[in-house]
């Protein structure tokens, strides 16, 4: 997975659902400290320069995060889910490894294939 790709999952995991799994302390409106959020990623073995973390922030197809006025702080802007104040509806965290499959939804593959394949035709 390429750096930017890790460090942006990362971020997303660690700013809107724990926080805690890096060490940050976020504020109620979902704020972290930008230095502590350096730290954490070198401590992750990701970059931590201050140019990569713009980069991601900047580049995020989907605006996921944000800079304070200031720069001082970095947030998720969306899909929490953890209490934050914000416009934002809450969310379900995502599974720790991509190798998990909810045995609900994989019950429900073929159904699915089935209903797709009778559409097409």
């Amino acid at each position: 997975m390429a750096d930017y790709v890790k460090t942006s999952k990362t971020l997303s995991y660690w700013l809107r659902h724990r926080p805690d799994a890096a060490g940050l302390m976020l504020d109620d409106g979902g704020w972290a400290e930008v230095d502590a959020v350096l730290t954490a990623l070198v401590r992750e073995g990701l970059d931590g320069e201050w140019e990569k973390l713009v980069e991601v922030v900047e580049q995020s197809d989907k605006q996921r995060f944000e800079l304070s006025a200031d720069a001082a702080r970095i947030r998720a802007r969306q899909g929490h889910s953890i209490a934050v104040e914000g416009d934002w509806r809450q969310a379900d965290p995502p599974c720790q490894s991509a190798l998990e499959v909810d045995p609900v939804s994989a019950s429900n593959i073929d159904p699915l294939l089935n209903i797709r394949n009778g559409l097409s035709r």
